[in-house]
């Protein structure tokens, strides 16, 4: 697999290099960053990162990083790029929300969870929150949604639409 994925980044690169695109990198970062030679998994994802730097912008590619890092279940190394960033960049361009409505879509709430424990900032966490729902809603999971709530009184978020839509949620579902 290790030279599959070499070949994908070595791929990529030129593609990125050669033609200025960087078609499904978050794939390809979180594919790499699930690799266990942590020495070629860092390397491989500096090779990814540079790439994108060079097209969108060093901030851009740390963000890209932070979140395929946090996806692959590698919180602590998430958590500290995020931080490096500071606060401003949770909310440029609404990464954050988009790639969270994309995990919620797809019905990954475990990377979502994943992800709620590498972002630093009690703010940025919201829209996280916000996607944990939506995916608890399609699947009907009460037990997560009061998860979600235990969670928000944790973080002291209880206020706000956020909180209105959870127990309304929680509300919902334990009606059927």
């Amino acid at each position: 697999m290790l030279g599959d994925v070499a070949g994908a980044v070595e791929q990529f690169c030129r593609c990125a290099r050669d033609h200025r695109l960087a078609a499904y990198s978050h794939g390809l970062m979180v594919e790499v960053a699930r690799l266990e030679n942590s020495d070629r998994r860092h390397q491989l994802l500096d090779d990814v990162a540079q790439q994108l730097a060079k097209l969108h912008g060093a901030d851009a590619a740390q963000y890209e990083l932070a979140l395929a890092l946090a996806e692959a279940g590698h919180v602590v190394q998430a958590r500290r790029v995020m931080q490096t960033l500071g606060r401003s960049a949770h909310f440029s361009g609404d990464r954050l929300k988009r790639h969270c409505s994309r995990l919620a879509r797809a019905g990954d709430s475990d990377a979502l969870v994943t992800l709620l424990q590498a972002v630093p900032h009690k703010e940025a966490r919201q829209a996280v929150y916000w996607a944990l729902l939506n995916a608890y809603e399609r699947t009907e999971d009460l037990a997560s949604v009061e998860d979600v709530l235990s969670r928000l009184q944790e973080d002291e978020l209880l206020t706000g639409k956020i909180v209105a839509h959870a127990r309304r949620l929680a509300e919902r579902l334990r009606s059927r």
